[in-house]
């Protein structure tokens, strides 16, 4: 179980940065929380390519995949990569469902106070209003390419999995741009998007088990 709740807390978020910049002012902040609900308030559906590094401190190397996210509101998420296997996760309809190259399994995620935490958190994630979870304690920081939300678990079975979150949105658009998830032995998963398109037609094919 912990190997699944490692890969969903890799997998659930979009992007975030190594350098956080100076802390926003009360007023910056709730001027950077409008602007950003502002950019999502009409996304019906998102999609995009990923490309995903871990890095542990045991390798020499970092561990790159990657693949495509899809979202279609309110609540379905489909992560799957493509790159160095296949492998995919879905949060549809209060059931997780994970294909693991052809191998497929399903959990209802109700059934399980983490995984449903896990779920929200990703939808909330890609709607760009995770900053807004009571389950965090967020800092707002103004960074010189990206504004940047960082995200403390309150909770201690969580932050047993995850000590920080950082993302990165792009100072114009508000978009997301970049995440970062750092584990409490301080190894981290850096998650890079790229050709992010808002609204685009994303039919019940898309996100088939």
């Amino acid at each position: 179980m912990r190997n699944v709740l490692i890969t969903l807390l890799t997998c659930c978020f979009v992007q975030a940065a190594f350098a956080q910049g100076a802390p926003m002012s009360k007023a910056q902040g709730e001027q950077f929380e409008q602007e950003l609900l502002k950019s999502t308030a009409n996304t019906r559906t998102l999609q995009s390519d990923f490309t995903q590094y871990k890095h542990m401190d045991l390798l020499t190397k970092d561990i790159v995949s990657s693949g495509t996210m899809s979202f279609r509101s309110p609540n379905t998420v489909k992560w799957a990569y493509t790159k160095p296997y296949d492998y995919s996760i879905i949060f549809k309809d209060g059931m997780m469902k994970v294909n693991d190259g052809g191998r497929k399994s399903e959990m209802d995620i109700g059934s399980h106070k983490l995984l449903a935490q896990v779920s929200d958190m990703m939808t909330k994630s890609v709607r760009g209003d995770l900053f807004k979870d009571p389950a965090f304690n967020v800092s707002l920081f103004s960074g010189p390419k990206y504004d940047v939300v960082v995200l403390k678990p309150k909770d201690k079975e969580l932050a047993g999995y995850v000590k920080q979150l950082e993302l990165n949105f792009g100072k114009e658009d508000r978009k997301i741009v970049e995440l970062k998830i750092i584990e409490p032995g301080d190894d981290h998963t850096r998650i890079v998007i790229s050709n992010l398109k808002t609204n685009p037609a994303l039919d019940d094919a898309v996100f088939a088990h």
